[in-house]
């Protein structure tokens, strides 16, 4: 059994995301425990499907564009509204918040998003199939500006944003 202590370990891991204002979780000054029956494999969102204690941790370490909320709300998350939807109803333009930082402090980018949504989609992929199975369906993938990304689907897509969720 995997005993994980968020004030230990995630501090440890240092990988959840800050912004100017530290980091996403108070994790310096509190405490968490979680019990997960199981060993951890690969602690990185894009080959976390195939094991639970993976899942969990990921969870508790990444942070995606948006994510659900109270009450399966979609909410943003990374990017600092939840994205503009273009006239065709095809393409979503997320803004990142200001100031988010890698764990080694360099600056979480646009080139950062679309290189992992890049990733997902290549016919090489050896993650989560689940996953790359939710992503293929994306046209294009731009980013103007190192805080903005845009994703163009072939059609409109009602539950695009909760798709987008599933991505750490």
């Amino acid at each position: 059994m995997l005993i994980l202590t968020a004030g230990a370990a995630l501090g440890a891991l240092a990988l959840r995301v800050s912004d100017e204002n530290g980091p996403v979780l108070p994790i310096a000054t509190s405490s968490y425990t979680e019990a997960v029956p199981g060993t951890w494999q690969r602690i990185n969102p894009l080959f976390a499907g195939d094991n639970s204690v993976d899942q969990d941790i990921v969870a508790l370490v990444f942070n995606g564009l948006v994510r659900i909320g109270e009450g399966g709300v979609v909410e943003p998350d990374l990017a600092e509204a939840l994205p503009a939807l273009g006239p065709d109803g095809r393409t979503y333009t997320f803004v990142l918040r200001e100031g988010l930082k890698w764990h080694d402090g360099e600056p979480v980018t646009a080139d950062d998003v679309a290189f992992t949504i890049e990733s997902i989609r290549a016919l090489d992929f050896e993650g989560d199939v689940a996953l790359s199975d939710l992503w293929l369906d994306v046209e294009n993938v731009a980013t103007p500006d190192d805080r903005t990304i845009s994703i163009t689907l072939p059609e409109p897509s009602a539950p695009f944003l909760a798709r987008a969720a599933t991505l750490p």
